[in-house]
């Protein structure tokens, strides 16, 4: 049997009219995020970056978005994966760039400020001893590593 599955972002200007379509493999959760200079989506293949003038795809091997943050302002984008007992991201930076790498825990919640990317990550082993999980906030500086 054929997965027939689809991610669809359907694109419409100001007046309505449909001016775009993306199409591509399904992904759970999947996110639009936009500023006055982009907008960013997923489909299970491809982070795609569409601007007034272009359109850039960063490939991806991905099912699942877990979190997703962007920073209107400067369009600096952050969208997180599950993969496993890790989390992979792909941002956008405010110029353009992109920067792609994980963290090893489950990243629940996002969000962007420039480009500085702030996740809270669930840590996946094994539980507590009183059964929860612990819970940490991390900050990836993406001009400059983690923190």
């Amino acid at each position: 049997m054929f997965d027939q599955n689809r991610s669809l972002v359907f694109l419409f200007d100001a007046a309505g009219d449909l001016v775009g379509r993306i199409e591509g493999d399904d992904i759970h959760g999947n996110q639009v995020l936009a500023s006055p200079a982009r907008l960013v989506t997923v489909s299970a293949r491809a982070v795609t970056t569409l601007t007034a003038t272009s359109r850039a795809e960063y490939p991806i091997d991905e099912s699942a978005v877990t979190a997703a943050a962007n920073d209107p302002v400067t369009g600096a984008t952050t969208l997180w994966f599950n993969s496993g007992r890790s989390s992979t991201f792909v941002t956008v930076a405010g110029d353009g760039t992109t920067t792609t790498g994980s963290v090893p825990s489950l990243v629940d919640a996002a969000a962007q400020c420039g480009d500085h990317a702030i996740a809270t990550a669930r840590d996946v082993g094994p539980a507590d001893a009183d059964g929860r999980y612990r819970y940490a906030a991390s900050e990836l500086d993406l001009l400059g590593g983690s923190r």
